[in-house]
């Protein structure tokens, strides 16, 4: 940010993204951590009983500098969020209004060299608790989750975020509803565990891995040991570990 303000031209240069491809392939780019979180809790406002709808900050964290920094820009839903190095953008998108807990659709992007918000054309079908990873160098891919009346899903879209567009894939297997999204080589989009709409909380032992390439599920056994938890959290160790 503090280069974009130098010139006109510096603001042109760093806000190219061929900026930065020459910061990554130079060794300079920065480790960046997303979290969407709630703001600290504020007391409400004089006269008021409330302090209004629930609101979400995108908070970021520079492993590079160890700093945190919160973006100004106030998200009223809880969504899901995904990274797009290669491309320079964060997307938040669908998860539920805290409001009336009803699933939507829209989509948030946030450029990283300009430093700008913008909508993305909304996701194919409103979901919440739903799987969600980048794979490759422009997409984020989506899948599972519920919609409105709390029935888990088979579906599945790819958005991406440079043309911004989306397009739907074809669906699972199994319903997976609380179904954790993550990619290993950037290459394939796993939907781990989850539960159907029948067995709800009882969290399945298997995944389910889209292959770009040939447009078809795979799925795979015995990779998620707790049936009474969600796989929330998972990272890349390389080597086929996670």
């Amino acid at each position: 940010p503090t280069l974009r303000l130098v010139s006109h031209g510096f603001h042109s240069a760093t806000s190219d993204p061929s900026f930065l491809h020459h910061r990554h392939r130079l060794g300079f780019a920065e480790n960046l951590l997303f979290l969407l979180q709630p703001p600290p809790e504020q007391p409400p406002p004089i006269g008021k009983d409330t302090a209004g709808p629930p609101l979400y900050n995108l908070n970021i964290f520079n492993l590079s500098r160890r700093e945190w920094r919160r973006l100004a820009f106030p998200i009223p839903t809880f969504a899901q969020c995904a990274a797009v190095p290669e491309a320079g953008k964060v997307v938040v998108l669908g998860g539920w209004d805290p409001l009336t807990l009803e699933p939507v659709s829209r989509v948030l992007v946030f450029d990283l060299l300009k430093g700008t918000w913008k909508d993305g054309s909304p996701m194919p079908e409103k979901r919440s608790f739903f799987a969600c990873a980048a794979v490759g160098p422009t997409k984020i891919y989506v899948a599972g989750g519920h919609d409105g009346r709390k029935n888990a899903l088979r579906s599945a879209a790819a958005y991406d975020v440079v043309t911004d567009q989306w397009k739907v894939l074809p669906q699972m297997a199994e319903e997976r509803d609380e179904c954790h999204g993550l990619s290993f080589d950037g290459s394939k989009f796993w939907v781990v565990s989850g539960y159907g709409t029948e067995n709800q909380g009882r969290f399945r032992p298997d995944c389910e891995v889209f292959d770009p390439e040939t447009e078809s599920w795979t799925r795979i056994d015995g990779v998620w040991p707790n049936p009474n938890a969600a796989p929330r959290t998972a990272a890349v160790a390389g080597e086929g570990r996670w």
